[in-house]
């Protein structure tokens, strides 16, 4: 079959199963038999129009399933629960990404920073609570508080006054970190650790040693009213910048 083929029939088909299980808290059963139709095509290909390419079936697969489930996680019942199904294979890690099997997490890698991306550049002021809660959950290994704003950063628009926006844009997300048992404070920093070394592995071009110290003079330099918010995220991301340029020298990157 061909893509559109191939699109056109997923489309209609999976779309109102997936929705119909959310909606009905059958997402255990979604996920389990979706798991298993992913993992056994994971390796055949649909051909192009005119047949001069070939590409994964999965690519277009989870295309669709994304769709959805980033359109219906915030209003199905199991919304807190449909993480406890969602295979851990499937999340973002270090080791899911490096893996050369595992095609696909770096799928869920993509999706997700279409679909995240998108919502960062909006102009609003509410609290993105879907946003924060998808990303605390795909990435499972890292601090959400941190990871978000290193997020915001990236997906902030580029140019001279990159590291000013970032500051004046609302942040939405990234105001909850994960619950920590007795020893939170050794987790904190293994999680920590984590952030740093996926933004490293995934942002290469963005947190060079040159550009980490070019943040940091920006932000020395940005002036704003004591207690303001502007003031608190400037030195929320001054803080973070050197730990991570801190991190990057020890470990070389």
């Amino acid at each position: 079959m061909s893509y559109r083929e191939i699109y056109g029939t997923l489309n209609s088909i999976l779309q109102k199963i997936e929705e119909l299980a959310f909606k009905e808290s059958q997402s255990f059963y979604f996920f389990e038999g979706f798991k298993e139709h992913a993992e056994k095509h994971k390796k055949k290909f649909v051909e192009s129009e005119d047949k001069s390419k070939k590409y994964y079936y999965i690519n277009y697969l989870f295309d669709i399933f994304y769709q959805k489930f980033f359109e219906v996680i915030e209003s199905s019942p199991e919304r807190y629960n449909i993480w406890k199904f969602f295979p851990e294979e499937w999340k973002v890690t270090k080791n899911n990404i490096t893996d050369t099997e595992n095609d696909i997490s770096r799928i869920s890698l993509n999706k997700f920073f279409t679909w995240a991306g998108d919502r960062i550049l909006q102009e609003q002021e509410v609290i993105d609570r879907i946003l924060d809660d998808v990303s605390r959950n795909i990435f499972p290994e890292v601090e959400p508080v941190f990871w978000a704003r290193i997020l915001f950063f990236v997906f902030s628009p580029d140019g001279e006054d990159k590291v000013k926006l970032a500051i004046e844009r609302p942040w939405t997300f990234g105001y909850v970190g994960r619950v920590i048992g007795f020893s939170g404070e050794h987790k904190i920093e293994i999680q920590i650790k984590n952030t740093f070394e996926l933004a490293f592995s995934l942002f290469r071009t963005e947190f060079t040693k040159e550009n980490l110290e070019k943040y940091i003079s920006i932000l020395n330099e940005l002036k704003y009213e004591k207690e303001s918010k502007e003031e608190n995220k400037r030195k929320r991301l001054l803080a973070m910048f050197e730990d991570m340029l801190k991190y990057q020298s020890s470990f070389n990157f």
